[in-house]
């Protein structure tokens, strides 16, 4: 059982990442969810607004989610303090396919996993939202484990 459950962890991560275009403020208290042809905002960790635009297929890092897993390094520091969690960003996905922004919703270690899950999304080029089949700039929420093996 233990080995079927882990064989769908990869799946199951791929559709939380495609899925999960919500946001969690640092206290989980303010959760919005952006679909296909909605709009509205989401509150970064600063309390800062992020302005939601409409589109109409999300976008998709180039290599599939597998690629942002590739380049995650699991910083030493919190690996020796037993750190393990999930860190929430938000990103902001421009027309080209650039990370030009991104923000934690929801912190697990600042100065070790957090920098390395912006870093990790940052790195993998992106496809562009679709709006009426062209590109737009889009925010979205990507949740990234760190898990001690």
């Amino acid at each position: 059982m233990k080995a079927k459950a882990n064989a769908l962890l990869p799946l199951m991560f791929a559709i939380a990442l495609i899925v999960a275009i919500s946001a969690c403020s640092e206290k989980d208290e303010n959760t919005a969810i952006q679909g296909p042809g909605e709009t509205g905002a989401l509150a970064g960790s600063t309390g800062s607004q992020i302005d939601l635009v409409e589109y109409d297929e999300p976008p998709k890092p180039v290599g599939g989610f597998e690629a942002i897993v590739e380049h995650l390094e699991y910083p030493e520091m919190s690996r020796k303090k037993g750190i393990e969690g999930r860190v929430i960003v938000n990103a902001r996905i421009s027309e080209t396919g650039d990370v030009v922004e991104a923000k934690i919703a929801r912190s697990l270690d600042p100065e070790g996993c957090d920098k390395a899950a912006i870093r990790a999304i940052k790195a993998v080029k992106w496809e562009a939202a679709l709006k009426q089949d062209k590109p737009v700039s889009v925010w979205i929420t990507v949740p990234v484990q760190f898990t001690l093996k």
